[in-house]
């Protein structure tokens, strides 16, 4: 999978107007187990199959930089 850029709705919008913000989708194992960059930091993500979007974790979910994405 070629990573791509996408509009994901992120946690850390919760309180903000718009909960969307731009993130890059770096890998894709299945809807549960999505790995996105928002920021600068790499964090978990799930994508629904419902509404189409993507949901990024970039409060709970930061993965840590020694942590290897494939």
């Amino acid at each position: 999978m070629k990573p791509f850029k996408i509009e994901a709705v992120c946690h850390s919008c919760q309180e903000k107007e718009n909960h969307f913000k731009e993130v890059e989708i770096l890998s894709e194992d299945g809807p549960n187990n999505v790995i996105a960059k928002v920021d600068g930091k790499t964090c978990t993500a799930i994508f629904n199959w419902f509404n189409g979007n993507y949901y990024v974790d970039d409060v709970d979910g930061i993965i840590s930089e020694k942590k290897e994405v494939k």
